[in-house]
């Protein structure tokens, strides 16, 4: 039944995945995908070939679950590092972080065998926070709600290695934990894509902010803003898209001059992250949905 349960899971996950690469097309979140899809795999993949080697309560498979389980906080620190032109290079970052976190269960295998695993301390709130980093990363954006089920679902597999483990049988943290990867998988997947935004720019900035998150959203601001002050243009960046320095909509009748201005600061700044094609595709459904309005 539990075997029965992570396989539908897994198959729910890997559908979604696949769907879903189609929203990172043309841009440097392809290795953020495949963490996905290897982490999501290799967890549920343990889970289903363990009863045919170990125990349950054998100490290998607690180490090798340990180390399989914490891959699945490899995505959000891939996303960190997803700007050219270090977004290949951060790979080896990546692998690097996720080996420490995999050290107590390379511990328990080679020098204290036999020996129950441990995760305290330190290693503990480590986890944890790299948990909420991810859940902060994504809560302002329009992907909330897959966020924080794939966040509920990360803390029950990870749940007896937090600083505060969590009150559940660990077998129904299992399957609830594979359950809601693959509710938030499927949601992040079947999410259509966003109505016509007001603007051009609006559409480019809000698409941008909510594939790449808290973390490079208030970067990408940030640069702008300083480029708005720099150059005194009569236009300011929210988290929520552009206005006028009052808080108004971008009016239709903005100088030629400065929109270009505006215009290729923006993407030459989102040229780190996506490509031209990505951009053009927003900037013309934007145009034409001011026409329409």
């Amino acid at each position: 039944m539990i075997g029965a349960s992570i396989a539908v899971a897994l198959f729910s996950s890997l559908v979604a995945l696949l769907r879903a690469r189609q929203n990172i097309r043309d841009t440097t979140l392809a290795a953020t995908w495949w963490w996905s899809l290897t982490a999501l795999s290799t967890t549920a993949l343990l889970e289903l070939l363990a009863p045919w080697r170990f125990s349950p309560d054998d100490p290998t498979l607690t180490a090798l679950r340990y180390a399989a389980r914490a891959l699945l906080l490899c995505p959000t620190v891939s996303l960190i590092g997803a700007k050219r032109p270090q977004d290949g290079p951060w790979n080896f970052v990546v692998v690097s972080l996720w080996g420490v976190l995999a050290l107590p269960a390379a511990e328990a295998l080679l020098l204290n065998t036999g020996q129950p695993l441990e995760v305290q301390g330190f290693r503990s709130w480590f986890l944890a926070g790299l948990l909420l980093v991810s859940l902060a990363n994504t809560l302002p954006t329009r992907h909330y709600l897959p966020a924080t089920i794939a966040a509920v679902g990360q803390a029950l597999l990870l749940s007896d290695y937090l600083p505060i483990p969590l009150p559940v049988y660990s077998t129904a943290s299992t399957c609830a934990g594979f359950g809601l990867l693959a509710l938030a998988a499927t949601i992040f997947a079947m999410q259509p894509s966003r109505k016509m935004a007001t603007t051009a720019l609006d559409r480019l900035w809000l698409d941008f902010r909510d594939l790449f998150g808290l973390f490079w959203g208030l970067r990408v601001q940030e640069r702008i803003l300083a480029a708005a002050k720099m150059y005194q243009w009569p236009v300011t960046l929210h988290w929520t898209g552009w206005t006028t320095l009052d808080g108004q909509p971008l009016p239709s009748d903005l100088s030629p001059e400065i929109h270009r201005a505006v215009q290729t600061t923006f993407r030459g700044l989102l040229r780190r992250f996506v490509s031209n094609e990505w951009i053009e595709r927003r900037l013309d459904d934007g145009v034409r949905s001011r026409t329409v309005d």
